[in-house]
């Protein structure tokens, strides 16, 4: 996290000179929604162009510093099988498609977040489990 040091950066500016003219789609920004959309238009054959201005690409996938703290905003977990079938989920199929596969995935646990609400007294915390009966039977029994 935190800034890059004065001089580190090599910025290209914008040159429409530099831009290959038999490009099929020119994708703006390098978020999630970016990188994904031009890896899969890239595996079905199309020229793409990312352009960030940003001069670390990934949107809200890499960490940032302020006021002492780091906050690493990207990709924490996606979900694997569903219900009875075992079928991966819809966002676990496209990470596996935009990765051909190349990604091991660490199964995180039961219990592998805690949704908090309210401070002190009034603090309220729900915790997540990848049993989705468990965490049914915990909701409905806070609720």
């Amino acid at each position: 996290g935190g800034r890059v040091p004065e001089g580190m950066i090599n910025r290209q500016g914008w040159n429409e000179k530099l831009v290959p003219e038999d490009l099929d789609v020119v994708i703006i920004g390098s978020g999630m929604g970016g990188l994904t959309s031009a890896a899969i238009l890239a595996k079905a054959g199309r020229k793409v162009l990312v352009l960030e201005q940003h001069y670390i690409a990934g949107g809200n996938c890499h960490t940032f510093s302020e006021k002492g703290y780091e906050f690493d905003t990207g990709l924490h977990y996606l979900g694997g099988k569903l219900g009875q079938t075992g079928a991966f989920s819809p966002l676990r199929n496209l990470m596996n498609y935009v990765t051909d596969n190349g990604v091991e995935w660490e199964k995180m646990g039961d219990h592998y977040d805690v949704a908090v609400f309210g401070t002190g007294a009034a603090k309220e915390e729900f915790p997540m489990h990848e049993n989705i009966k468990r965490l049914i039977a915990d909701l409905k029994q806070k609720f």
